[in-house]
């Protein structure tokens, strides 16, 4: 029964996605349009944990996910309201978050999901600020505070609620690294900040023997 409602719950979550992809031709910005698509994902790895008995369908579903947004640049027929040309943001993000779920689904899926939702709604919101404070991509002091600001209560809140409030200042810890990996221009921030985030809280864990309690 659980593993049916694995197909179930996959196959909502990947056409949600899908529908927020398509639906977000509506926003005439492929910027921000790409930056809501990352926070509805953000939304959809929430549930994640609620959703699946295991690690294979969410893992499969991302899988699924990367594999769709990455087959628009092998053809090089990209989805022009969201995409774009030799930039695979997308594609990474998605990577990552199959990864990251398949590392840590037996060991601490919300440290993953944690560090994921760092890149889905911080970077999210920070892109949009920046398009609208700036009108292009740069990396400005006004979306460093954008993602701080939605960071840090995050990093608080779900590390908090998820490992003992006693240890919710590691993912404030991690949310101010993935800040700053975010400014920075040595990698692409769809891996860097989740890889980060997650490296600096898991380091953390390690030292102060935070495990999660939900």
């Amino acid at each position: 029964m659980l593993a049916e409602m694995d197909v179930v719950n996959g196959l909502v979550l990947f056409v949600s996605i899908l529908a927020v992809l398509y639906a977000s031709k509506a926003v005439k910005n492929p910027y921000v349009s790409r930056k809501v698509i990352h926070m509805w994902v953000g939304a959809v790895l929430l549930v994640v944990p609620f959703a699946f008995s295991g690690p294979l369908f969410p893992v499969a579903l991302c899988l699924l996910l990367t594999g769709f947004t990455m087959l628009p640049h092998m053809k090089g027929r990209e989805m022009p309201w969201f995409q774009f040309k030799e930039n695979f943001g997308e594609v990474y993000f998605a990577a990552m978050a199959t990864l990251l779920l398949a590392a840590a689904w037996h060991y601490d899926i919300w440290l993953a999901v944690t560090a994921l939702l760092f890149m889905a709604w911080g970077d999210g919101v920070t892109g949009i600020v920046r398009n609208y404070k700036y009108g292009r991509r740069y990396k400005g002091a006004w979306g460093t505070y954008a993602m701080v600001s939605v960071s840090v209560p995050l990093g608080l809140l779900l590390y908090g609620w998820s490992h003992g409030w006693a240890f919710a200042w590691i993912g404030v810890v991690g949310a101010l690294a993935a800040s700053y990996v975010e400014k920075l221009e040595v990698m692409d921030d769809n891996v860097s900040i989740p890889v980060f985030g997650f490296t600096v809280m898991f380091l953390l864990q390690l030292t102060t023997g935070a495990s999660p309690i939900t």
